[in-house]
């Protein structure tokens, strides 16, 4: 389903790219597999090379061209093609269509639209399909099964094309290159690119698919999205990547919505100026290697243009390199508040400099004001941190300026490492195992294991996993009202009982029917 924020421009350039292909005036059906020298393209004899070019021949028409199964060779070199092509196969399994691993495969002519159905290319490291810029592209059921063969919009100038994948397993480089739409619905894939430079206006929508490094391990893997248009990831899992997702560029706004984020090597890096929404997402066991200013391992946020919320989310086992933000980064005045999330098991690699701040959450001041709330957030450090961890939760770089730091209703089993003035303001919250955090008066502190009495991180109810206070807890009615959202993490209504309690999850708020039936 479309969500509500692509531009009414950009779903009119998708619905036409759909309905542009529905009635087609001329069929080619191949009869033979080989690649002859090209003739006509006759009824019970015709090449793949005579179909293209005889539908070339009718540029202005509607054409399809129908393989049976079998592979089709190209041994004379790529196809080219111009107006408007419809190729269908008759599964990816049984289909193929094979290069001579050289040329492009298939190569679209300026404005030319394709659309690929059920069948696979083998290019044998030449590029398999070179969209045009300003045509219309749609894989479906489409295998592109060579991890050095790449497809895409190649070049720099922006155009008005859309790119479509659907249903279709993409073992290379797909480049959406500077086009209006790039659309990704239930598809496994290696390596995505967007825009290249600033310049792109690329509306990006990645539905129900995967970016996984297990779908190629031999494949350079990241998703790269460089646009100045709006970004919607839903239901999407990008695991063991060497890149992680990098949004660059500018978009208006960056939706993720239930994104599973594991095993990646670098974190969702966020350098753009923009309004970042994530939620009901999973970030959880990533390990980020590398040096000095590559942010968290799960969520970087480093652009003082950048204002991100997320909410219903749980960071587990995630361990960093810098020296502050082990699963999260926050910096260079961007803007982040954090609500109804858990953290657990976050802290750093042994490769981290000496005394890194901040095993869960990092932060450091800057000039535009780094901002950083927690708002009924709970944390829970590692039963066991390297001793030269300064805040095994929460800490950073900053005090009374260039920072502004807010903790509301919120859970700390573990400790804080701030400078002095670092925290601007703090009510009902609960720390647990000390009093580092510089709460105050209006939260609880130093409380033992045993009284707050958390339990283990598990389902207990909504996307998430959580952890839920107990019966005697004392996080349980210890929020402060004024701050107390109308639900928990897993989606359930708050307060149950008395008041709001501490914390991601209402205790015994387990409901039978929540929006109906859960």
């Amino acid at each position: 389903m479309l969500r509500t924020m692509l531009p009414v421009r950009r779903l009119f350039a998708l619905l036409l790219a759909v309905a542009s292909f529905d009635a087609w005036a001329d069929i080619y059906t191949v009869t033979r597999h080989d690649d002859p020298v090209p003739g006509a393209c006759n009824v019970g004899d015709c090449s793949l090379r005579e179909a293209v070019l005889a539908a070339n021949a009718h540029c202005c028409a509607e054409n399809t061209i129908i393989l049976g199964t079998g592979s089709y060779g190209l041994p004379l070199g790529g196809l080219a093609f111009n107006g408007m092509l419809k190729i269908v196969g008759d599964s990816a399994a049984t289909t193929t269509i094979e290069g001579d691993g050289t040329e492009t495969v298939l190569a679209a002519a300026a404005g030319a639209s394709i659309r690929l159905l059920d069948l696979a290319i083998k290019a044998h490291g030449a590029y398999a399909l070179q969209s045009s810029v300003d045509g219309d592209t749609l894989l479906s059921r489409v295998l592109i099964p060579d991890p050095d063969s790449s497809i895409g919009v190649p070049g720099t100038n922006n155009g008005s094309g859309v790119f479509q994948v659907l249903d279709s397993e993409i073992h290379s480089y797909l480049d959406c290159g500077h086009i209006d739409l790039c659309r990704i619905s239930g598809s496994n894939l290696v390596r995505l690119q967007v825009g290249s430079n600033d310049s792109a206006v690329t509306d990006v929508l990645i539905t129900n698919s995967s970016f996984d490094q297990d779908l190629e391990p031999t494949a350079p893997t990241v998703v790269a999205l460089q646009t100045l248009g709006n970004v919607d990831i839903s239901h999407t899992t990008i695991h063991g990547t060497q890149g992680g997702l990098v949004i660059t560029g500018a978009p208006p706004h960056i939706a993720i919505d239930h994104l599973d984020f594991s095993g990646n090597e670098r974190p969702v890096h966020v350098a753009a100026a923009s309004d970042v929404t994530i939620s009901d997402s999973w970030f959880h066991d990533n390990d980020n290697p590398h040096a000095l200013g590559n942010g968290g391992a799960a969520l970087w946020l480093s652009n003082s243009g950048a204002t991100a919320t997320v909410t219903g989310s749980t960071f587990a086992n995630n361990r960093g390199s810098d020296a502050y933000g082990g699963a999260v980064q926050v910096e260079n005045g961007a803007a982040l508040t954090l609500r109804n999330s858990t953290f657990s098991g976050n802290t750093f690699l042994d490769s981290a400099p000496g005394n890194p701040r901040g095993g869960a959450i990092g932060f450091h001041d800057d000039a535009n004001i780094t901002s950083l709330t927690l708002d009924h957030v709970t944390i829970v450090a590692p039963a066991i941190v390297a001793a030269e961890i300064v805040g095994t939760a929460l800490g950073g770089y900053g005090g009374n300026t260039g920072l502004a730091l807010v903790v509301l209703n919120s859970i700390v089993r573990g400790n804080c490492g701030l400078d002095a003035g670092a925290m601007d303001a703090a009510l009902g919250n609960v720390e647990s195992g000390g009093n580092t955090c510089n709460f105050g008066s209006g939260s609880l502190v130093s409380v033992s294991s045993t009284d707050l009495a958390l339990g283990a991180l598990a389902d207990h109810g909504g996307p998430t996993l959580t952890y839920k206070p107990g019966a005697n807890s004392v996080a349980i009615d210890a929020a402060d009202e004024a701050f107390c959202p109308d639900t928990d993490q897993r989606g359930y209504p708050r307060p149950f009982g008395g008041a709001c309690d501490s914390g991601a999850v209402e205790a015994d708020a387990d409901v039978l029917f929540k929006d109906g039936f859960e």
